[in-house]
């Protein structure tokens, strides 16, 4: 069912109960475990698609399967059909998050990637932007800002900033409605969400006009930041 260059964890029971479920020994990113039967059909034509998640977020979560074809796992797991997705993280509860919608890709990144550590501060007032500058002197790669209309981080931006944690300060506003507001105009918005780094001057920061893909966006952060 899966391909032998998988980047999937796979799990038995003892695994799952050391790794996953015992949340002391689970560690800062959310782990996505693939519950399937070997002999489901439906179990079968999914595998593919979270192989694939696992190869495009290699390092942001864990994903991982296991066979529940036993009726004594499933039944202790409280498996009711194959396939079925849970997710287990530090801020979701204990006994996993269940994905009960059709899957897709895009859907299930976003599914996993918001149960991520959030390692970026929050900016609420102008006279923040100052803290900010003293992050980015701090930092080995200067700094990042987003700007959102979102009341939550996206979570696009919470894999980056787990992935360039320690490296890159992070910081972001949500809730801009406006971008005449006095940090917005300071900075140049025009519109929003939008992205800006900077080496050192947070009031000079230099907006990311890109593809809005995890991989992209650090790309271009260690490569203005970092340089």
């Amino acid at each position: 069912m899966f391909s032998s260059f998988s980047s999937m964890v796979h799990l038995d029971e003892g695994k799952l109960d050391a790794d996953v479920l015992d949340a002391s020994a689970r560690g800062d990113l959310p782990w996505l475990v693939f519950y399937y039967a070997s002999w489901c059909r439906h179990a079968e034509e999914m595998a593919p698609l979270v192989e694939q998640l696992a190869e495009e977020l290699k390092g942001f979560i864990k994903v991982a399967s296991m066979d529940v074809g036993d009726m004594a796992i499933s039944s202790r797991l409280r498996i009711e059909m194959s396939p079925t997705l849970r997710l287990y993280s530090a801020e979701g509860p204990e006994q996993g998050e269940e994905w009960r919608a059709r899957p897709s890709l895009r859907s299930l990144a976003t599914f996993t990637l918001r149960r991520m550590p959030l390692h970026s501060r929050a900016i609420d007032r102008e006279t923040q932007i100052e803290t900010l500058a003293s992050d980015c002197a701090a930092a080995a790669c200067g700094c990042a800002l987003l700007l959102t209309n979102q009341t939550t981080v996206p979570a696009l931006y919470k894999a980056v900033a787990q992935a360039l944690h320690g490296q890159t300060a992070f910081a972001h506003v949500l809730g801009v409605k406006d971008v005449h507001q006095a940090l917005p105009s300071k900075l140049g918005v025009r519109s929003v969400p939008w992205l800006g780094v900077t080496k050192s001057k947070p009031d000079r920061m230099r907006a990311y006009r890109g593809k809005l893909d995890v991989r992209t966006v650090i790309k271009f952060l260690r490569t203005e930041a970092c340089k």
